[in-house]
Order: C-alpha cells, then sequence, then structure tokens
C-alpha cells in the first residue's frame, strides 16, 4: 500500500518521537506500580510495530536493569506480555518482521483482527475487558469510508458512536478504555476534533467519568507531525479510575514537532470542564475564573441577532451556480471569498462567484448582513473574518459562510459587530471554544457583546470603515485602535489585556 493509500484508510504511522513521549507518560508510570514481568501491553491499531518494537525495547532494558538475562526478557514479553492488532494483514507482517528482527524470537500475539468488532474473539490477543494495563497507539482517523451496515454495527455496540458524524478514532477511545484495567494507562495520538466538537459529546462524558486526564499536548497544524497529512492532533494521556478525584488536575501543553514547549504548561481542573464548560474539553489559559465570568456577565450575540448558515447549499444547489453575471444571474458569496473586514470575490476555479437560483430561499438577500467565512483553519491567527453586505440588489450567502442579520437592521451596529469580529477578545474567546476549522452558529451565538457608548461606537464605526476601505491583511495600528476600545468596553485591566495581548502575540503557536 502506497502513502497516499496508507493515508486514505487512516494507516498514518507515528514518528519515533511521538512513539517515546507516549510510553514515556504511560508505560513508565505503569512499571513505577506493577512487576515488569506482569505489565501487559495491547496496540490495537498497529500498523507496523512501531509503538510494540519500542515497547519491547522498553520492557527489555528493565528486565536487565533488574539483572534477568536477556533471553528470559525476550521469551516472558513476546509469550506472555507484548499484543497488537491490525486489520492489514501486510501491516501485521511488517510488525512481526520488526519485531522479529529486533529480537530474533517471534511475536505470538501480533494478528491480523478488527480490535473493534466485538462479535470477534481472538484466542492470541484477548480482547476482554480489564485486561491490558496499557494501551497505546495512533488510532485510525476515519469518517469517509464506513458503510451504512458498518455504522448501524458501531451504533448497536459503542455508546459513544452517537447520531452525528463517526470517526473510527473516538470508537477506538471507547473500545480501549473497555479493555484497560482500572488504574492502567491509555496513550494516543488522535485528532483535536474530540476536545469541543458536537459529535465528540460522548467521548468527552466518558473520558471524565471514567478516568483521571493526565495529560492533553497539543500538536497544531504548523507541527507538521505526519507527513502528507493536514490535522491539529493531541497526545490524549488517561488513566482509568474507578472513583473520580474532585480534586484531580490536567495537564495542558502545546508541543512543536521536536517536542518542544513552545509556551508555559498550564494545569486545569478536570471537574471544570464538567462544572463550567459543559463537558467540552476547553484548553484555555488558566486564568481566574472572575475574568471570564465578568467577560460573559452580559448580552450574547445570539440574543441581539439572528445567526444563519448561509441560504445556498452547494451541493443541492449545483445547477444553478454560474461563473459569469448576468440578467438573473445574481453574487453569490463563498467561504473562500470572505477576508478581514470585506470580500475578495473574484472568479476562482471551479469557485463560481453566481447563481441563477430556481428554488425557494430565504428572504435575506436584499437585507444587510454580516458575513463570516465558516471555514477557518484553527492555526490561523485570526480565526473570524466577516465582510458586511449592503446589497441593493440581492445577493446570496453559500453554505461556506454563516452570517448575522439584525432585526432593525442598525448599521451602526453591524459595523460595531465588526470591529468585534476582528478584535483579540473575540478571537481568543472563540478559540478556547472550539477546536475544529469550521465556525459553528452556536459557536458565534455565545460570543458576548458588551453595551457600546455613542461615542465609543462612533468612533469604532470610523475605524471599521477605513478598515473596510481596503480589505484584506488589517492594519496593524487600526487593528491595536479597535482592541483598545474593546477592551474598555470589557472592562479589563491592564494585567488582563496582557493576558489577550499575549495570545494575539503568540497566535497559531499556542493552545487551540
Amino acid at each position: 500500500m502506497g502513502e497516499s493509500d496508507r493515508i486514505r484508510y487512516g494507516q498514518v504511522y507515528s514518528p519515533d518521537a511521538i512513539v517515546a513521549y507516549i510510553l514515556d507518560k504511560t508505560l513508565v508510570p505503569a512499571l513505577t506500580v506493577n512487576p515488569v514481568e506482569a505489565i501487559k501491553v495491547f496496540e490495537p491499531a498497529c500498523g507496523d510495530g512501531r509503538f510494540l518494537t519500542a515497547v519491547c525495547e522498553r520492557l527489555t532494558q528493565e528486565y536487565l536493569r533488574l539483572g534477568q538475562p536477556g533471553t528470559v526478557a525476550i521469551r516472558n514479553i513476546l509469550a506472555r506480555q507484548l499484543f497488537g492488532m491490525d486489520i492489514s494483514a501486510q501491516a501485521v507482517e511488517q510488525a512481526r518482521a520488526r519485531l522479529k528482527h529486533q529480537t530474533g524470537g517471534i511475536p505470538e500475539h501480533i494478528i491480523c483482527g478488527d480490535t473493534l468488532n466485538k462479535t470477534v474473539s481472538y484466542p492470541e490477543v484477548p480482547l476482554t475487558p480489564d485486561y491490558y494495563d496499557v494501551i497505546v497507539g495512533n488510532p485510525p482517523y476515519v469518517t469517509w469510508q464506513i458503510t451504512a451496515p458498518i455504522r448501524a454495527f458501531y451504533r448497536e455496540h459503542y455508546c459513544t458512536a452517537g447520531k452525528g458524524r463517526m470517526n473510527l478514532y473516538r470508537l477506538f477511545i471507547e473500545r480501549c478504555l473497555e479493555l484497560l484495567k482500572p488504574e492502567g494507562y491509555l496513550g494516543f495520538i488522535c485528532p483535536n476534533t474530540y476536545l469541543t466538537d458536537r459529535d465528540s459529546r460522548l467521548v468527552r462524558k466518558m473520558l471524565l467519568e471514567k478516568t483521571h486526564i493526565q495529560e492533553i499536548a497539543c500538536l497544531p497544524e504548523s507541527a507538521a507531525v505526519f507527513s502528507g497529512v493536514t490535522q491539529a492532533t493531541t497526545i490524549l494521556v488517561v488513566q482509568k479510575k474507578e472513583k473520580i478525584s474532585v480534586n484531580h488536575r490536567v495537564r495542558v501543553k502545546t508541543l512543536t514537532a521536536a517536542l518542544q514547549f513552545p509556551q508555559d504548561e498550564g494545569y486545569l481542573p478536570q471537574r471544570y470542564w464538567q462544572e463550567k464548560t459543559g463537558g467540552k474539553f476547553q484548553l484555555r489559559p488558566v486564568w481566574d475564573e472572575a475574568l471570564f465570568e465578568k467577560i460573559y456577565r452580559g448580552r450574547s450575540l445570539g440574543n441581539i441577532a439572528e445567526i444563519y448558515q448561509g441560504e445556498v447549499n452547494l451541493t443541492l444547489c449545483k445547477q444553478d451556480l454560474r461563473d459569469v453575471p448576468g440578467q438573473d444571474n445574481y453574487p453569490l458569496i463563498r467561504g473562500c471569498h470572505v477576508i478581514p473586514f470585506g470580500f475578495r470575490p473574484e472568479q476562482q476555479r471551479n469557485k463560481f462567484s453566481y447563481i441563477q437560483p430556481s428554488r425557494m430561499m430565504r428572504g435575506h438577500a436584499t437585507a444587510k448582513r454580516l458575513v463570516f467565512q465558516q471555514v477557518s483553519n484553527a492555526a490561523q491567527s485570526l480565526r473570524l473574518k466577516c465582510g458586511l453586505l449592503t446589497p441593493p440588489q440581492p445577493v446570496y450567502c453559500a453554505n461556506s459562510t454563516n452570517y448575522v442579520l439584525l432585526p432593525d437592521q442598525d448599521l451602526s451596529m453591524y459595523y460595531f459587530l465588526m470591529a468585534l469580529g476582528h478584535s483579540t477578545v473575540w478571537n481568543l474567546l472563540y478559540n478556547i471554544g472550539s477546536s475544529t476549522n469550521h465556525i459553528t452558529v452556536r459557536e458565534l451565538g455565545v460570543l458576548p457583546v458588551p453595551e457600546c457608548p455613542p461615542a465609543l461606537r462612533r468612533r469604532l464605526v470610523s475605524l471599521v470603515k477605513k478598515a473596510a476601505a481596503s480589505p484584506g491583511e488589517p492594519d496593524a495600528e487600526i487593528v491595536r485602535r479597535i482592541d483598545e476600545i474593546i477592551y474598555r468596553l470589557f472592562s479589563l485591566q491592564e494585567s488582563e489585556r496582557e493576558m489577550f495581548e499575549k495570545y494575539r502575540r503568540q497566535s497559531g503557536k499556542g493552545l487551540p
């Protein structure tokens, strides 16, 4: 299987540095409380065996440290301690060959099979609840090729399968927590989407109720951990618990590709996610909760405006799209057209910029609307980008945008909201609450909107108009002046402002 096929089917193998990091956080603490000969380690999607060979090396070193002969160590490890499974027979052969080359022995418990299939048993690899001391790996990140029958099977057997979009890595988390012994350690590198997205709600609930989350280490897309893959990931380390301590704290950090720390790590009480964020794993800097209570104490965007995803479904309306203007061809704003403080709707290849609607649409095409990009890379310094439509003629918005509609169509209020949309405060707050690349209507709706005296609103309107006169890369001085006013509106003190300024300086590098 070539590299492109491996990526397509979720078979992306972990770099050695990631393997070593995860074993430091799982196997090492397990060895401090268990005799080396009692440790059982499982890799549920073992690929070519990189984790397995590293585990074998570390267990062998521990045996040697205790004075045991290497031959005894290898015999014990391969016969009773090391277990792996993968659905790819080719990958399993590679893993077995790696281990044979490393040890000279025959790995007895590395087999071709499906860890997620609860209706099949394998004598060589027990899939028994509470069996393994350590489970590690890089589970497949797969959504598209889950067929309807397989989806139905998973929903029958996995409570985290839920009703939303399914991804195999979430099912692997549930399955492996079941196979893990109480007090055992699980360490996975997986996408960061489980942190906040709606489809991962049940996975987060399970982690909060059944584990002490030891560490979440974030690797942004800029870390480029996997060749050919653009995906922000995290290293998730948990310890299975029968009773959850109310005082347990989670270590949160950000890593570079070299596993260095670009900023200080922090700790969050695990109960914080249950008590304050509705179960979302918001990895915000550890700030005084009073600051966030102050920011969110008033109205939200959803209280004062209607928020919609763009009315034109680009798939359903494909036959209506046009590449030239015409009498009945109206402008179409797509997500790729939205830039800071405005739009750049030039024609792009296969990105038609006009529509001749053949079906009923919402009656908003001639209304003033503040239009946001709906897909925005989480590593960008400016997650929220928006422009204001004030059309004399109909203009439509694609479903790759979201838009804000004010009932009273107050133009100065639209400019005020555009200032908030490009402010450091809103962009940090949004990044804290979202770990995906999608800007959702629901997440926009909870952003806070402070009261703004007329004099300050006039100043903001003037600044936004200047920025909108030449949209694109915003003028740094205009953005600074907008931020200064927004800080005042939220009554932020100098020390509190510095927290946001630190985010602005580190944006794209730090915590999501």
